[in-house]
């Protein structure tokens, strides 16, 4: 069976620079349901609108909208796994990569406290160019990167910050629950620490079989 990790985790729980560092270590090829609507909110077309509209408002995207652009991108044939993103992001998206016999390998969910959060997010700066995430106070950009740095259209006030998490929340309890009812590993992970920290503990709690086989004695 293809290996398949989901990362679940509210916005500012740090799920993405986590997600970047286990594709890494876990050779996998990643989906960012993010990026994924990022990308397409900047398309000159009636889907491409909507969903600029949506994001700039904090609302949640239809499932329909995010399941068919996961789908395209999954369309794509890999040898390496999957390490999925914010997807799914509700039960019907849960669903929906069911429906395509995708059964997660683990899911891992990310838990920060509501004012780490929004603290998080509100201080949360992107590098356009090479997508790093940076954070004006926890996680300073170097100075010749300043000048590009983004704010996100849905970070950018407290209110619409809030409804996200809210959101979240509101939904995280059912994709736990239907995978639970599936026997797929579930871990939670305390991430109220470093983004190492957090790191770490993701990989203590990943199953045997995705973890990255140890040297041998006598070879780096």
């Amino acid at each position: 069976m293809q290996k398949t990790v989901v990362l679940c985790g509210a916005p500012g729980s740090g799920k993405t620079t986590v997600a970047q560092r286990l594709v890494a270590e876990l050779d996998l090829d990643y989906v960012s349901t993010g990026d994924l609507m990022r990308e397409e909110a900047q398309e000159d077309t009636e889907r491409g609108r909507q969903l600029k509209e949506i994001m700039a408002k904090g609302e949640l995207v239809p499932d329909d909208m995010v399941i068919d652009l996961v789908y395209s991108k999954l369309a794509h044939k890999t040898d390496k796994g999957w390490l999925l993103d914010g997807f799914p992001r509700t039960l019907p998206q849960a669903e929906a990569l069911n429906f395509l016999k995708v059964k997660p390998s683990v899911v891992i969910c990310l838990f920060v406290s509501s004012g780490a959060l929004v603290e998080r997010i509100s201080g949360r700066q992107v590098d356009p160019v090479t997508k790093a995430i940076y954070h004006t106070t926890h996680a300073p950009p170097p100075a010749e990167v300043v000048d590009r740095l983004t704010t996100r259209m849905d970070d950018a006030e407290v209110e619409i910050i809030k409804k996200r998490i809210y959101d979240y929340d509101d939904n995280i309890d059912s994709i736990l629950e239907f995978y639970s009812k599936r026997n797929v590993v579930v871990r939670r992970v305390d991430g109220n620490h470093s983004v190492e920290d957090v790191f770490k503990l993701v990989m203590s709690k990943l199953p045997n079989s995705l973890k990255p086989a140890a040297p041998e004695d006598g070879v780096d």
